[in-house]
């Protein structure tokens, strides 16, 4: 099969729509040639409708371990009976078959002092952190200052951005108020994405939903050589979460006519390398 799916979520997760089975799930891996879906937990009341526990990520993906790779997430705000109790909670995901923490997808600024709890878990066992970042998650400006004083503080770490907020940025004309759209128009030379791909290796870049499809295909021709300059950085994800949703990703993969490298790197090879697969 050719693709891992860095992104992606089973169960309910918005109101008045039917949600994913494990079953369907996997049935809909098989139909578009995915071999691995990274499973991503939601536990922050600015995430969605419901929460996706990591208990409830972890037990689905014991069922199917060979197909579904389990993220863990806390919500940084919620009461814990002492300061190394965020510690604690998250080594036990990771010892349970946690791969990584995600999505954070919380209602603070990207580099407050709660999430970077988080942050330094993750940089203490060299964990992936995957973050959505947009008006009103994980805030940043423009610029994407407080990530990238978060990827300095914690170079362990693996932070992988997804979002409007993050893949705004691809452009140097990325306004505040683009934080939660999807700009259309050429892509402008300046935005913060590539220079931080360029200049860290501990942060990563996932193609889900519309931000990630948006970043790419708004200027074709700035987008294929985007994903070829920065190959060794940028995951395949779809954040695929509902039956009958649209998922553009496989028709930009194969529009995009990437070097079988390149190609290859974003499919399935980064996701690989960057999980231990």
């Amino acid at each position: 099969m050719s693709y891992i799916d860095f992104h992606t979520h089973i169960g309910p997760l918005w109101y008045g729509r039917e949600p994913l089975s494990p079953a369907e799930m996997i049935a809909w891996m098989d139909e578009h040639e995915v071999a691995q879906a990274v499973f991503l937990a939601l536990e922050s009341p600015e995430g969605a409708s419901y929460y996706i526990t990591s208990k409830t990520v972890l037990e689905i993906c014991a069922q199917y371990p060979d197909r579904l790779i389990p993220f863990a997430v806390i919500d940084p705000r919620m009461a814990m009976p002492a300061e190394s109790a965020y510690r604690s909670l998250l080594l036990e995901y990771f010892e349970r078959g946690a791969r990584g923490v995600g999505e954070v997808k919380v209602g603070l600024p990207i580099d407050d002092p709660q999430l970077q709890r988080i942050y330094a878990v993750c940089d203490e066992f060299e964990q992936c952190c995957l973050l959505h970042l947009d008006g009103q998650r994980c805030v940043d400006d423009t610029r994407l200052s407080g990530l990238e004083r978060m990827l300095q503080t914690y170079p362990r770490c693996r932070f992988i951005g997804h979002a409007p907020g993050f893949w705004n940025a691809i452009s140097g004309d990325f306004r505040d108020e683009d934080k939660t759209g999807y700009p259309r128009g050429p892509v402008t030379p300046g935005g913060a994405v590539e220079r931080l791909l360029r200049d860290y290796p501990n942060l990563y870049g996932d193609l889900s939903a519309g931000s990630g499809h948006n970043a790419i295909m708004r200027d074709v021709e700035h987008g294929r050589g985007f994903l070829t300059r920065c190959a060794d950085k940028v995951l395949f994800a779809t954040d695929y979460l509902m039956k009958n949703q649209d998922v553009p990703q496989f028709d930009m993969m194969a529009a995009l006519q990437l070097p079988p490298a390149v190609h290859e790197a974003i499919a399935a090879g980064n996701a690989r390398r960057l999980l231990g697969l």
